[in-house]
């Protein structure tokens, strides 16, 4: 008895890690950022607010992800990692009539397709923001045989909370592989920055001074969240990308 019993409570935990990461199908994720064949960039525009990505286990796993056209596949997978069957990724609807769009929904749709043979590793969590925001952002990196990746969070804005009252704030160049510059176009003295890691650890602090800067150079490569506060304690947070 102890013996099927232990087989039974085995088999049990190899069929729960056969399947997707139950998460993966709650959210409606929103590309945030990415490289394939250059950086992909998702700037919002008049076109093309933002590209959409659902999992649905529906008849079957599948995949579709919408920019201006359709991307659609039917998938296999587990925890960690997922191939499409057949080898199949269906592409249909109008393509973007804006010449930036047009380039950047073909370089994103060959992320998956350039790769359709092999299998794409993905990770997903969640990054929880402490005072003042007490905001919890979920996320979902997919990465290619070649350490190319999409990135993905589950709310079209990083932020939307009364708390987050600093505005006029841009930071450049972003992605970055060394200092990042933080600026403001109103009369506001920026007092301090924090740089928290997608585990919510705090990575580096620092005093603001002229310039506002922050060297990001001896960080790994990765999305980071920068929050930045003036001297009257407004706060807003920013997302950041370390190449």
């Amino acid at each position: 008895m102890k013996k099927l019993l232990f087989l039974t409570f085995l088999f049990l935990n190899l069929q729960a890690y056969s399947q997707l990461n139950d998460f993966i199908y709650q959210y409606d994720w929103h590309l945030k950022a990415g490289f394939h064949n250059g950086e992909i960039d998702p700037s919002a525009n008049v076109e093309v607010e933002n590209v959409l990505l659902n999992f649905t286990n529906e008849d079957g796993d599948s995949m579709k992800t919408t920019y201006c056209m359709n991307g659609m596949g039917m998938i296999d997978g587990d925890w960690q990692s997922f191939s499409f069957e057949k080898s199949s990724f269906d592409i249909t609807g109008m393509a973007c009539d804006l010449p930036n769009n047009t380039d950047f929904e073909s370089r994103y749709f060959s992320f998956f397709t350039d790769n359709i043979n092999e299998v794409f590793e993905y990770e997903i969590g969640y990054i929880w923001i402490e005072e003042p925001y007490h905001y919890e952002i979920w996320h979902l990196y997919i990465f290619d045989i070649n350490g190319d990746y999409v990135y993905f969070e589950d709310a079209p804005y990083i932020l939307n909370t009364q708390e987050d009252n600093l505005t006029n704030i841009s930071i450049y160049p972003n992605p970055t592989s060394d200092i990042l510059t933080i600026e403001t176009t109103k009369a506001n003295v920026l007092s301090s920055f924090q740089l928290f890691d997608m585990n919510g650890q705090l990575i580096k602090k620092h005093n603001s001074s002229v310039p506002n800067s922050i060297s990001l150079g001896g960080i790994i490569a990765g999305v980071y969240f920068l929050q930045i506060t003036d001297s009257n304690g407004n706060k807003t947070m920013k997302r950041v990308v370390k190449n």
